[in-house]
């Protein structure tokens, strides 16, 4: 059951592997890490592509259905490339405070975590922004850039 899900979730990527040769996570890996499915693609929803414009002929790619309690930021080397992987407002804007950051094509992923004296408010009400503190979680270990 959980290889027939699994299948579903890769979608057109059923021949990728999750780590790459290079021993990279690949982002149906991370959104299985982050959202519970293995999505190979970051934007809100289903997304038609390819065909002449009218839906006849594209091929439907599915994305993020929902929020979920950890959100993933990430920055590729500029603007364009980042815009490249059409990152969805799902994932910027987790339920919790809690983001899983990837930079440059880095090997590195970091967990940066925000807490508030007033809860969830932080997301919800820009004025408990002094009421934060802020840790983090590396994968890359101590002194090692």
């Amino acid at each position: 059951m959980f290889s027939s899900r699994l299948m579903e979730d890769l979608q057109d990527q059923k021949e990728e592997s999750l780590i790459d040769p290079m021993g990279e996570c690949s982002l149906a890996l991370l959104n299985l890490i982050v959202t519970g499915r293995a999505r190979p693609y970051l934007h809100n929803g289903i997304m038609a592509v390819g065909g002449d414009g009218d839906g006849d002929g594209s091929e439907e790619r599915v994305g993020i259905e929902g929020r979920n309690e950890m959100g993933f930021l990430l920055w590729d080397h500029t603007e364009s490339d980042t815009a490249g992987y059409n990152l969805g407002s799902r994932l910027k804007t987790p339920v919790l405070p809690i983001w899983i950051t990837r930079y440059a094509g880095a090997r590195l992923f970091r967990a940066p975590f925000f807490w508030s004296k007033t809860g969830n408010s932080l997301l919800w009400n820009f004025g408990t922004i002094g009421a934060t503190g802020r840790s983090e979680f590396s994968s890359t270990p101590t002194g090692s850039s």
